[in-house]
């Protein structure tokens, strides 16, 4: 009986690192993809990391990130929640919230409550 504990507990945590690497390649993915449309990047918050969730078509992915950027005046333009969809471990559609209608897509698609 504690074999069967010790491998349910082995492969609990070999997923783990297996989703932590995955969230890792995503997140940097996502950061360059920011820092080659921003206006601003070295400037930008970034918060709010979301976990990949499944899209509803299979083999892609959502992950969701809330970013304050500079717009072309220097202001700060507010935190917006942009979804980044991944297939085959790639950015295939990135989902840019540029209002409150494209913040609450966003939300819906990473599955965020309001």
């Amino acid at each position: 009986m504690r074999i069967l504990y010790l491998l349910i507990a082995f492969l609990y945590s070999a997923s783990c690192v297996a989703d932590e690497a995955k969230f890792e390649t995503y997140k940097s993915a996502i950061t360059k993809t920011l820092a080659a449309e921003l206006k601003d990047f070295e400037s930008a918050r970034i918060k709010g990391w979301t976990l990949p969730v499944p899209d509803e078509k299979p083999g892609g992915e959502w992950m969701c990130v809330s970013v304050n950027s500079r717009n072309s005046y220097g202001a700060y333009t507010g935190f917006r929640l942009h979804a980044f969809l991944f297939r085959k471990g790639k950015i295939a559609d990135v989902q840019w919230s540029i209002s409150d209608y494209w913040d609450q897509l966003s939300r819906e698609l990473c599955k965020l409550e309001n």
